[in-house]
């Protein structure tokens, strides 16, 4: 996902990195699968003018439309 989303907005690793006041190396980690804390995708939901979603789903996988947070 973090690889799409940085792609679609033609940004290098690096560039996103300095956008989001972070390394290109933590760029990498998280486009691997890694680093994904909530600040972390937070900035990245800034450094990609996007905003960050946050839904509870039932184990079923049933969206509850009441617990979904919208950050930023």
């Amino acid at each position: 996902m973090v690889y799409r989303l940085r792609t679609e907005a033609g940004l290098s690793q690096a560039e996103l990195a300095r956008r989001m006041g972070t390394t290109q190396a933590a760029i990498s980690r998280m486009e691997g699968g890694g680093g994904r804390k909530l600040d972390t995708l937070q900035r990245l939901a800034e450094a990609l003018d996007r905003r960050l979603v946050l839904s509870f789903v039932r184990a079923g996988g049933d969206v509850d439309e009441d617990s979904t947070l919208v950050l930023g």
